[in-house]
């Protein structure tokens, strides 16, 4: 027979079990010569300690009842080691020093802080940190500049009389800009390659303005526009060939 008994420390064991049930034990241990007792405990992912101070065991009926606890005679409760302590003015010293560190933490995390758009993600694996480009730069700093102008090419206005002379020869001129600064350049000729359609929309895609500029007429600079992609409200024709000193 299993008795279960629950009851506080300071009061006598209860005549009454809270649960019993009838087991037989010798279908659990068929060698009743050998019987060991053991104790396990666990609390899920929480680390801690579990101290068994007084246990009693009976293995016959006919033995005497079991011990009766005596509180008094329990042993003491191991105690963790107590963690060693922080001086108040060696508080007070180190106070600045951790409001300088976290100061300096939380400037270089805002520095460094990057806001993403949509369609950013379908190019994060080809992209530099602003992190990394500061640091190879060096700051951004002048001396490490690799050219002037957008992406190292030359101010908008010679630009302008390059695309004046191409314009002469009826051969519309796309100009690419990012933000507001000139990026690139691509120039058509009388035949419009395939992939220029492809190119135009990979850019749009990418969030850059496309606009074309053309010494043509209108419907010719019109029907070139309509072919690549480039909306016809940002298309400027009859250009004239007014050369501009950069």
């Amino acid at each position: 027979m299993l008795n279960v008994s629950l009851a506080p420390v300071e009061v006598k064991k209860p005549s009454l079990p809270l649960l019993s049930q009838p087991i037989n034990l010798s279908d659990i241990f068929p060698n009743r010569s050998k019987l060991f007792v053991g104790f396990s405990a666990a609390t899920g992912n929480a680390v801690s300690d579990h101290y068994i101070l007084w246990w009693s065991f009976r293995t016959r009926k006919g033995e005497s009842s079991l011990k009766r606890l005596e509180i008094s005679k329990l042993p003491q409760v191991p105690c963790p080691k107590p963690l060693p302590t922080v001086h108040p003015k060696a508080r007070h010293k180190m106070l600045p020093t951790w409001i300088y560190c976290s100061g300096v933490y939380f400037h270089r995390r805002k520095k460094f802080s990057e806001v993403s758009e949509t369609w950013e993600k379908e190019f994060d694996a080809h992209r530099f940190s602003y992190k990394s480009l500061y640091k190879a730069t060096k700051g951004f700093s002048k001396d490490e500049f690799l050219g002037k102008g957008g992406f190292d090419m030359e101010p908008l206005r010679t630009y302008y009389m390059q695309s004046e002379e191409h314009e002469s020869n009826n051969q519309p001129v796309v100009y690419i800009g990012v933000d507001n600064t000139l990026a690139a350049v691509i120039r058509f000729e009388d035949k419009i390659r395939e992939d220029a359609a492809q190119v135009i929309e990979n850019l749009t895609r990418q969030g850059i303005d496309v606009y074309m500029l053309s010494g043509d007429k209108k419907s010719a600079a019109n029907y070139v526009a309509s072919v690549v992609g480039i909306p016809q409200e940002r298309v400027c024709s009859s250009l004239p060939a007014i050369p501009l000193t950069p």
